[in-house]
């Protein structure tokens, strides 16, 4: 008698399975599509098996899916609701052998439901928006705003729709064996963490991702060796300005190393003839458009004292009879400077006759659009070298406008204010400048006092006015 039976009905049932499993593998590789079946979730080591793609092998394998149990908590306080889904779903054949079930959990503290990204003209105006998270959408900043109670009680039942969803997941993995090829439903894996009540209003700290630590330390070192190589702040922070543009479109919350930029004792600008050259060069450009354009810019420049930002930001709106509201980056309160009538009666024209319409705010413009900050220090670079003052740039009108007014007899506060400086310190800096300029204004009469004095011919040196190295002995 073979009392050993077992290993021969094993090695058949191995068999069998075998063939199921090549089975499976050959349906889930060949039938189910990337994108609306499964996908790949980075960070996981598997491909993650969607609804649609679960569905599938039960109409396939002719499986029946039926929900066994629901359990429920529904805490509907009109102020902190809350809603929690607990759904069993059992797996049959077409005999009505139960084959397996799966089991799928969803609540309105997930994520995906305690949170929705909003636009930043929707966020209430009672929410810090430093505090909230963002993140960049199609050039659009996106803020992380928590679902109010009305919000939470209208998605209850796709709360539990999702709990339902999970289920037939995790039962279809199990009863098919697909585990070996799929991982459980991890189509919102970053978003898939618990949102614990906290007992304080105080806001949960940023945890940076690892990644912008890394990004924050390859700028840094890319920093440190540009300075060894003998960089100044200046073109190390030029570098850094299409790193910033990038984190501005894309919402990031990562910090650009941004150098400070150690004053000049004695920065370079124009005198008036200069001024009046450069001026009447913009007249000579063939393109009337262009050649208003230029020569309003280079006059707000030359007459506001505005920063070359601050002039970008100049709307139609901003313009009025008495002069032009100016808005600063780094003031939430516009500051208001009257240049000359002539100033703002070439605004009037300009809008009235020569402006490109490509953008329904902006005042200076190009066919593309408002004048990018790049453009304008490019146009006013090639002003001046056409003009013969190649040195020119935005900054240095703004030097010649302040020191101008101090050497009129401008109260330095009232120039504080037209600068827009929060501290009078960086408006003090004009008086050295101006005084460096009056002391230019001395160097004709002293160089023609220098000459006289050093004429060759006889000096006739009074006795007892000259002495020995010892101090002692008179001539």
């Amino acid at each position: 008698m073979d009392n050993n039976p077992l290993p021969a009905i094993t090695d058949k049932y191995a068999e069998e399975v075998s063939n199921l499993v090549n089975k499976l593998s050959n349906f889930y590789r060949h039938v189910l599509k990337q994108g609306t079946d499964y996908d790949i979730i980075p960070g996981t080591p598997k491909p993650t098996l969607l609804k649609p793609g679960a569905e599938l092998p039960l109409r396939y394998f002719n499986l029946r899916a039926e929900i066994k149990s629901t359990q429920s908590i529904e805490n509907n306080d009109p102020n902190n609701p809350y809603f929690q889904y607990n759904v069993t779903i059992a797996i049959y054949n077409s005999n009505g052998e139960k084959l397996g079930e799966g089991m799928g959990s969803a609540n309105s503290r997930e994520t995906k439901f305690a949170y929705r990204w909003m636009s930043e003209k929707n966020v209430q105006a009672n929410l810090d928006k430093k505090t909230l998270e963002k993140r960049g959408n199609k050039g659009e900043i996106l803020y992380k705003i928590p679902s109010s109670p009305s919000e939470i009680f209208s998605i209850a039942n796709t709360i539990m729709k999702m709990a339902q969803k999970r289920a037939l997941v995790s039962a279809v993995l199990m009863v098919t064996g697909a585990s070996r090829i799929f991982t459980q439903d991890l189509e919102d894996y970053a978003e898939n963490e618990i949102i614990q009540p906290t007992k304080t209003n105080e806001p949960e700290k940023d945890k940076k991702n690892e990644a912008f630590e890394k990004a924050e330390k390859i700028m840094s070192d890319f920093v440190d060796l540009e300075l060894k190589r003998g960089k100044g702040p200046g073109a190390i922070n030029s570098e850094m300005r299409p790193m910033i543009a990038w984190k501005k479109f894309r919402g990031l919350d990562i910090k650009v190393p941004r150098l400070r930029k150690p004053p000049s004792p004695d920065p370079w600008f124009p005198i008036d003839d200069e001024v009046r050259t450069i001026l009447k060069s913009v007249e000579r450009v063939e393109d009337l458009s262009t050649m208003w354009r230029d020569k309003l810019l280079m006059e707000l420049l030359f007459f506001t004292g505005a920063r070359a930002s601050e002039v970008l930001r100049i709307a139609m709106d901003d313009v009025r009879e008495e002069g032009v509201f100016i808005r600063s980056s780094k003031s939430k309160n516009p500051r208001f400077v009257a240049p000359p009538q002539e100033v703002i009666d070439h605004v009037r024209k300009y809008v009235e006759n020569y402006m490109i319409s490509s953008d329904p705010k902006s005042l200076l413009t190009t066919k593309e659009g408002r004048m990018t900050y790049n453009y304008l220090r490019s146009r006013v670079a090639l002003i001046g070298k056409r003009a013969g003052v190649p040195r020119i740039h935005p900054h240095a009108a703004r030097h010649w406008f302040a020191t101008s007014l101090l050497k009129a007899g401008t109260d330095i506060r009232v120039i504080q204010e037209v600068l827009g400086h929060a501290d009078l310190s960086s408006t003090q800096v004009y008086t050295h400048l101006a005084r460096t300029d009056i002391g230019r204004m001395v160097r004709p009469i002293s160089s023609e006092l220098f000459r006289k004095s050093t004429e060759p011919g006889e000096v006739q040196i009074p006795l007892g006015t000259v002495r020995d190295s010892d101090g002692t002995a008179e001539i």
